[in-house]
């Protein structure tokens, strides 16, 4: 079985007010299947969107940030880290 990727719980109220209660941080492979299987072509665009609406988390000069998602694993991996306020 493959990991999607992994959510982090969190309790952080933001400097806007909002409160972040997780992030979930997905590989890019599964977020551009999940988004061609529903019709949609340019993930470039899409997390564009994401950004502007302050539902991703990112590195400065791109769309995902690097992370380690396996438990036992020192590797890191560029993943999308979507937000998910209360």
């Amino acid at each position: 079985n493959e990991a999607w990727g992994k959510i982090t719980h969190k309790n952080k109220v933001l400097p806007d007010g909002r409160t972040l209660v997780e992030e979930i941080e997905v590989r890019p492979s599964i977020v551009e299947k999940i988004l061609s299987d529903n019709g949609f072509t340019n993930i470039k665009t899409c997390a564009e969107a994401w950004t502007n609406a302050g539902l991703i988390s990112r590195d400065k000069d791109r769309p995902t940030r690097t992370r380690k998602i396996e438990v036992n694993s020192e590797v890191k991996e560029d993943v999308y880290v979507f937000r998910v306020f209360a």
